[in-house]
């Protein structure tokens, strides 16, 4: 499907569910295609809408295409602004149509990183952008997840820290309470990481230390699949609950 086909779909959506099918849409079969070579990338390139792009390839290695599109030469970092201009425009259309005010996360430095961001909003009900249930929970994130309050408590993440707990934030929103986990080689793709042998421990790791947040927020349900879950109780917290 050509780009143009997608950037009018885009505009027609009517409700956060078509918005978000959209966003799935081209995270999915334009964000997360693999690349082998270059005559695979103006394979691929030509089928979504990139054929007006130069002939002119230097070998490519593996990656996912919405990351790589920055890298590569012609108009293909345009088409990545485009993108995400036009999904933001939308939820802030469709916003206006349901006469309640909620934050929609925009201005994200990445795009890919940016529509993610809006899918997020997409999933939350009009008028419960700030749920009380969240309040209860006492959960918040900046626009960028590089500070975050995770049950009262606050943690600061670098740049790649951050971006692997917006993909965690994202299956959390799903459903809080099921522990919603992602693979770690699911999250290495999407962060663009070229380290084979990537080891999400690995990334939260502070001056050889795990970082604060580890066990904390970040939970796993095995060596390689990762959730973010309530905080255990602290040792004091366990001994006030048995005195009483």
């Amino acid at each position: 499907m050509e780009i143009r086909i997608i950037i009018k779909r885009i505009k027609a959506c009517e409700t956060r569910r078509d918005l978000a099918d959209q966003i799935g849409y081209v995270l999915a079969n334009i964000g997360k295609t693999t690349i082998a070579d270059s005559m695979d990338a103006k394979g691929i390139l030509s089928r979504h809408g990139f054929s007006y792009v130069s002939d002119e390839f230097s070998y490519l290695p593996p990656r996912p295409i919405g990351f790589g599109l920055a890298s590569w030469p012609g108009d293909c970092e345009d088409v990545r602004k485009v993108l995400y201009d036009t999904i933001t425009a939308a939820a802030v259309r469709i916003r206006a149509s349901e006469g309640v005010e909620s934050a929609i996360p925009l201005g994200a430095a990445d795009p890919w990183q940016g529509m993610l961001m809006v899918q997020q909003w997409c999933d939350v009900a009009p008028g419960e952008a700030d749920t009380d249930e969240e309040e209860e929970l006492d959960v918040e994130h900046s626009e960028d997840f590089t500070t975050v309050t995770w049950y009262g408590e606050k943690f600061t993440f670098n740049t790649t820290q951050a971006q692997c707990v917006a993909l965690l934030w994202a299956e959390w929103k799903k459903d809080p309470k099921s522990n919603m986990a992602l693979h770690q080689r699911t999250i290495r793709d999407w962060i663009q990481s070229s380290n084979a042998n990537f080891r999400l421990s690995h990334v939260f790791r502070v001056n050889g230390k795990a970082h604060p947040a580890w066990g904390r927020m970040i939970h796993g349900n095995d060596q390689a699949s990762f959730y973010l879950g309530k905080p255990p109780r602290k040792k004091a917290e366990r001994r006030k609950k048995a005195k009483k």
